[in-house]
């Protein structure tokens, strides 16, 4: 993946194996998470804060951050990953998940998938089928 700041620099920020479908900053833009078609979630410290260490991660500020525990209690500013804890319950079998947004209030969730279809559900949404609020027609 290649992150571009207009005006500085490229990063490229290793590990991902297939396209990158979306990423997502934490709520004090330190780190940021980034996912991919093979469901592959990975978490990063933020490239343009260079001059401090974070002491809890114990990585270089602009480092990918292996310990995906060490993210489990970040405040994010956005969701937009099919993959994690907190949309784990949206997936049933034979599902067709192509993306997800969280409100901005962080309560709830709404879901695309391939059949065209939009499903609302509560945020976060651990458990399968239970969440689920309603299906919008689109």
């Amino acid at each position: 993946m290649r992150l571009f700041v207009p005006d500085m620099f490229n990063y490229d920020i290793q590990g991902h194996t297939f396209p990158v479908t979306s990423i997502d900053w934490t709520v004090d833009a330190q780190q940021f998470q980034s996912a991919s078609l093979q469901q592959e979630l990975l978490y990063c410290m933020n490239v343009l804060i260079r001059e401090k260490i974070d002491d809890e991660i114990g990585n270089r500020l602009g480092a990918s951050i292996s310990s995906s525990e060490a993210m489990r209690d970040a405040d994010w500013f956005t969701w937009t990953s099919t993959v994690g804890w907190p949309v784990q319950g949206v997936f049933t079998k034979g599902c067709n998940t192509t993306c997800v947004v969280r409100s901005f209030d962080q309560n709830l969730l709404l879901v695309g998938d391939l059949d065209a279809s939009v499903k609302l559900y509560r945020y976060p949404c651990v458990i399968e089928n239970v969440c689920k609020l309603k299906m919008i027609l689109v």
